[in-house]
């Protein structure tokens, strides 16, 4: 049975015998969606916390601490 069934198929399934990570689809079929979705939510949160900081109006104490925090964010997305 397993040899007549797809890796899509067997992906679905969630079949333990299938090995996910290969050159084909690099262990995920959306693998290219979540690299962009990462890099894209990366410069979001550099971008705001860079923002926050760099206007003065800005730089009071909660926007100062959540400027730091998206900083911390994007660099855990590195």
């Amino acid at each position: 049975m397993m040899g007549t069934m797809n890796k899509m198929t067997q992906m679905t399934a969630c079949t333990p015998t299938i090995d996910y990570v290969n050159a084909g689809n690099a262990g995920t079929p959306f693998f290219r969606i979540d690299v962009a979705a990462a890099s894209l939510s990366m410069i979001a949160l550099l971008t705001i916390a860079l923002i926050i900081l760099n206007d003065e109006k800005l730089k009071a104490h909660p926007n100062k601490m959540i400027a730091y925090v998206f900083l911390c964010d994007a660099y855990l997305f590195c």
